[in-house]
């Protein structure tokens, strides 16, 4: 029992020391929050709203989300630097399957190492 309200502690400082709220920023026209309905208390909506009963548009498409980073530490990186390295190559490089050298040498040492595997081979016609 105590460990859960440890838990749920640290799960409240963490909330409010790492994130920061996005909602002042200017933006332009954001998504009006639908009226609720009696589905918003126990469903998600298709568009997000209402995951947050006390806060309806959070996380609701066309919303900021909130940042790990205070705002006054954030910055805009200029279009030339957007795509400096290019998620393209990089995920090509991390991701692309290059094709395997044959194990066959270290399979056949293995089997060969192995004294019934040995004398089972050897005694075949």
């Amino acid at each position: 029992m105590l460990g859960l309200l440890v838990l749920v502690g640290l799960r409240n400082i963490l909330r409010q020391r790492n994130l920061h709220d996005t909602a002042a920023l200017p933006s332009a026209v954001g998504p009006k929050v639908p009226d609720p309905g009696p589905q918003t208390r126990t469903t998600r909506a298709p568009d997000g709203s209402y995951n947050d009963l006390g806060q309806p548009g959070m996380g609701m498409a066309g919303t900021r989300f909130g940042r790990n980073v205070p705002l006054e530490h954030g910055y805009q990186e200029t279009p030339d630097q957007i795509l400096d390295p290019n998620p393209r190559e990089v995920s090509r490089e991390l991701l692309t399957r290059h094709p395997h050298s044959c194990a066959r040498p270290l399979m056949i040492r293995s089997i060969l190492s192995r004294p019934v595997m040995r004398s089972f081979l050897i005694s075949r016609p």
